[in-house]
C-alpha cells in the first residue's frame, strides 16, 4: 500500500474553512442530482467532474499517465472523482482519490466504488515518500491559498521517474489576470513554481475556455439543483460561485493549461 488506509480527519492549512464548506455543499448537491437524474456511464463521469476544456483535456491526462512508470496514481482535490474514474478505466491502474470535502469523498465512494477514496488535504497527503507513479491535480492549484505547498507534497510522493500532471486555469498573457474575483497567474509563473518545487517540464497543452462544451455537460445538473434548492440558505452562495465560474469560462483573459512535469 502506498497510502495510509484510513480517512484523514484533520486538515492542513491552505484552504479556508468557508471554502471547504462551500465545496461540501456543492459536492453534496451535485451527487444528489446525479442520482436523481439516473446518470450512468460517460454522462455520470462528466457530471461528477465538469471542467473547462473537458473532455478534450482528458486525452492529455491519459497520455501522460500511460507514459508514467508502473504504479498507483493519485488524484488530489478529486471532488466526486469523475476524472479519477476516467483515468482508472483508461489506464487499468489503481487510482486513489483524495479530497478535503467530506461530502465529496462520500459521494465519490458511492458513484465510483472502484476508485479508492480518502479525505485528505493536498498539503498533507497520507502517502509514503516516492511511492506513486503519477499525481493529478485538476482545477486544484487555483483553489489553494498556498499552491506551492501542494507542489512540494506532490514532489515528495512521486517516484523519481514519475510525473505530476496539472490542469488548471491561467492568465492568457504573461501578466496575472483578475477574473470573477480571482487572480490567475501566467503559465510561465506556474511553470516557474513547479521548477522551484523540483520538477522539469515534460509535456504541455493549451485549451481556449470559450470553445469548451463544459456547460452542455453541466446544464442538467444545474437545472436540477436550482429547481430543488432555490430558497435555501446556501443556494445564493452556490449560484454566486457558479456565475463566477461562468464569467471565467467566457473570458478571453484566461486559458486552460495542461502541464506534465517530472522530478529533476
Amino acid at each position: 500500500m502506498v497510502a495510509v488506509p484510513h480517512q484523514q480527519g484533520a486538515l492542513a492549512e491552505g484552504v479556508a474553512d468557508e471554502d471547504v464548506e462551500i465545496f461540501n455543499v456543492a459536492a453534496l448537491w451535485r451527487y444528489e442530482a446525479i442520482v436523481r437524474l439516473g446518470l450512468d456511464g460517460d454522462s455520470k463521469v462528466a457530471a461528477a467532474s465538469p471542467g473547462a476544456v473537458f473532455p478534450q483535456i482528458l486525452d492529455f491526462l491519459v497520455r501522460n499517465v500511460d507514459a508514467a512508470p508502473p504504479g498507483a496514481i493519485i488524484d488530489v482535490g478529486a471532488g466526486l472523482a469523475g476524472i479519477a474514474e476516467t483515468v482508472r478505466q483508461a489506464s487499468g491502474r489503481c487510482v486513489l482519490a483524495f479530497d478535503a470535502s467530506l461530502h465529496a469523498c462520500d459521494g465519490a465512494r458511492r458513484l465510483f466504488p472502484e476508485v479508492q477514496l480518502a479525505r485528505a488535504h493536498p498539503s498533507g497527503l497520507p502517502v509514503r515518500d516516492g511511492t506513486v507513479a503519477a499525481v493529478l491535480a485538476c482545477g486544484l492549484l487555483s483553489a489553494l491559498t498556498d499552491p506551492k505547498a501542494m507542489m512540494s507534497e506532490a514532489r515528495r510522493v512521486i517516484q523519481e521517474q514519475g510525473c505530476f500532471v496539472v490542469v488548471d486555469l491561467a492568465s492568457a498573457s504573461s501578466r496575472p489576470a483578475s477574473v470573477g474575483g480571482k487572480v490567475f497567474p501566467s503559465a510561465e509563473r506556474i511553470l516557474g513554481s513547479l521548477a522551484d518545487a523540483g520538477f522539469a517540464l515534460a509535456d504541455q497543452a493549451i485549451g481556449v475556455t470559450s470553445l469548451s462544451d463544459w456547460a452542455l455537460a453541466d446544464a442538467a445538473i444545474a437545472r436540477d439543483i436550482a429547481d430543488r434548492r432555490r430558497g435555501e440558505a446556501a443556494f445564493d452562495h452556490w449560484l454566486d460561485d457558479r456565475r463566477r465560474f461562468e464569467r471565467m469560462m467566457s473570458s478571453d483573459r484566461v486559458i486552460m493549461i495542461g502541464v506534465a512535469v517530472r522530478p529533476c
